[in-house]
């Protein structure tokens, strides 16, 4: 059974800016292959093969030596990406819907990631580092360790400049009973949700804070500096709680699946 586990990362200045550039390597590898394949549907030609984009990406990390920055499973995962995404396409053009091709990736887009299989066991958890292809350990947030087999490691860039991992392992190991619980609660006479589980009561306390936080905001004064410190305070919580209600419905999912 495969398992996701999520956290934040912390890496330094160099290793920032070597993530951006492989963000810039999976999307031109993204955008190139599938422009080839939306020109040759708009052409009526033959759309090229899984197969035959593989042997061209191995053709161009020959040539163009920069792509190499890269570690290879990303830029294959970006040709598998491509690969999904247009027999997507494919599906709603033989169901006679509306024709709309796949967007490309944006250098601009509020979030950023990459994906890369662990096939020869370079991507490692030791104590309070990740290590990933190319890249090196990067210090996290350590609040769970993985013994298990991992399966592949994906790197995220927020909107807010954060940096989150997550990873992908096989266990055998059932579910908890805590994380079969989540999501069960029970609602009282005036429709909120009463649980004993620790996540559903963090989550409540985080809205009444927030709701707390808001009253304080409009009470300051417009254009003061305590006005931006307060809505910074309020953008943070709300974040918070978003990752919060994620969280808890990956839980619930889980659950299901399990059941």
């Amino acid at each position: 059974m495969w398992r996701c586990y999520k956290f934040k990362i912390y890496p330094s200045v160099e290793q920032a800016e070597l993530l951006n550039k492989m963000f810039g390597c999976k999307r031109w590898i993204y955008n190139r292959f599938l422009d080839n394949r939306n020109n040759a549907h708009k052409n009526g030609e033959t759309i090229p093969t899984h197969e035959s984009e593989r042997t061209e990406l191995t053709t161009l990390l020959k040539g163009m030596r920069w792509l190499n920055i890269a570690d290879r499973s990303t830029l294959y995962d970006a040709l598998e990406r491509v690969d999904r995404t247009y027999n997507a396409f494919l599906k709603t053009v033989k169901n006679k819907r509306y024709i709309r091709y796949p967007s490309f990736l944006r250098k601009n887009d509020p979030w950023q990631s990459y994906s890369c299989k662990d096939t020869q066991g370079k991507i490692k958890i030791l104590g309070s580092a990740l290590i990933m292809p190319k890249v090196g350990p990067i210090a996290r947030k350590a609040t769970r360790e993985i013994g298990s087999k991992i399966v592949f490691a994906s790197i995220a860039k927020t909107p807010e400049d954060e940096f989150l991992a997550c990873v992908v392992y096989n266990t055998d190991s059932p579910i908890s009973d805590r994380a079969k619980d989540a999501g069960t609660g029970k609602l009282t006479e005036n429709g909120k949700e009463k649980s004993d589980d620790p996540k559903v009561l963090q989550l409540q306390k985080s809205e009444q804070r927030l709701r707390r936080l808001k009253r304080q905001l409009n009470r300051k004064i417009n254009g003061s500096k305590n006005k931006e410190k307060a809505r910074q305070r309020v953008r943070n919580l709300e974040r918070r709680i978003e990752n919060q209600k994620r969280n808890m419905v990956q839980v619930v999912k889980k659950n299901h699946k399990s059941r």
